[in-house]
C-alpha cells in the first residue's frame, strides 16, 4: 500500500485540478479560459505521472523521462510565443493618416469600462483630439456577464469625458472577439462609405501582436497603438501569458 501512495496522491491531485479547470470556465466563461486551460494541462501532466508510478522499474522512468522532455519542449515553446508577445507589444504608427481609428472593446463592469477598456479609450482619445478630421469605430459587443454593450460604453465615455464628436463615432455592437472586431469593423465602414484600407487599431500592449496576425490576414494595413495595462506585476503577467496561448489558439483557428 505505501509503494501506491505517489500514484494515489497525485492521481488524486490530478483530479482535482481537471475539476478545478471545468469550475473555473464553468463560473467565469471566456474571460477565464486561460486559467482553465492551465489547470487542465497541469492536470494532465500530474495524471500520466501518476500512470508512470503504477507501471514502475523501467517502463515508469521511461514514461516520466519522456513526460520531463514534453513538459520541457512545452516550456520552451511557451517562452518563445512569449517572446513574440512582448516583441509585438509596441505601438507602431506610420506616417499616413489612417482611414479610420478602431478601438478594440474589453471588459464592462456594471456598465461601466474595467480598466483595461479605459486604458484603451484614453489611448484613443489622446490620439483623436489631436486629429478631429478621422472617424472613430468603437467595436464590441456584449460578452458574457454584460448587460449593455462595449461599444456602447465607449462611445459615452469618448463623448462625454473626452468631448470626441458623436458625429465620427461609429458603434460596431456585434464583435465578442478580435476577429470579429476587425471583420465587423471592415463590414461597418463599407456600409457607411468610408475606406478600411488603413486602419489604426487601438488595444492593449499584449494584444497587439495577435492584433497585427489578425488584420493580414483580413487584407487590411493596420498601425497600432498600444494602450497601458492596469493593476500590478500579477496582472500584468497574467495578461502577457494569457497572449501567448491566444495567439497560438487565433494562429490555427481564426481565418476571416
Amino acid at each position: 500500500m505505501k509503494k501506491r501512495i505517489p500514484e494515489l496522491c497525485t492521481s488524486l491531485a490530478g483530479v482535482l485540478c481537471l475539476l478545478a479547470g471545468i469550475g473555473v470556465f464553468a463560473v467565469g466563461g471566456r474571460p477565464m479560459l486561460f486559467g482553465a486551460l492551465a489547470l487542465g494541462v497541469i492536470g494532465c501532466v500530474l495524471l500520466v505521472l501518476a500512470l508512470s508510478f503504477r507501471f514502475g522499474g523501467k517502463a515508469g522512468r521511461r514514461l516520466r523521462r519522456g513526460l520531463l522532455g514534453v513538459v520541457a519542449a512545452g516550456v520552451l515553446a511557451f517562452g518563445a510565443l512569449e517572446g513574440v508577445v512582448v516583441y509585438g507589444a509596441q505601438s507602431t504608427l506610420s506616417d499616413t493618416e489612417p482611414d479610420a481609428v478602431v478601438i478594440l472593446g474589453a471588459a464592462v463592469w456594471d456598465g461601466e469600462p474595467s480598466p483595461v477598456l479605459n486604458r484603451r479609450i484614453s489611448a484613443g482619445a489622446a490620439w483623436l483630439t489631436e486629429r478631429p478630421d478621422v472617424p472613430v469605430v468603437v467595436t464590441g459587443g456584449v460578452d458574457t456577464g454584460e448587460t449593455v454593450s462595449e461599444a456602447e460604453v465607449m462611445a459615452a465615455v469618448l463623448e462625454e469625458d473626452y468631448g470626441i464628436d458623436p458625429d465620427r463615432i461609429y458603434l460596431e455592437e456585434q464583435a465578442t472577439n478580435t476577429l470579429e472586431n476587425l471583420t465587423c469593423t471592415m463590414a461597418l465602414l463599407e456600409e457607411e462609405g468610408l475606406s478600411a484600407d488603413h486602419l489604426l487599431v487601438v488595444s492593449s500592449a499584449p494584444h497587439l501582436a495577435r492584433v497585427r496576425l489578425l488584420a493580414g490576414r483580413c487584407g487590411v494595413t493596420a498601425d497600432c497603438l498600444a494602450a497601458g495595462v492596469p493593476g500590478g506585476t500579477e496582472y500584468r503577467a497574467y495578461l502577457y501569458l494569457r497572449e501567448a496561448a491566444a495567439l497560438v489558439k487565433s494562429f490555427f483557428v481564426d481565418f476571416p
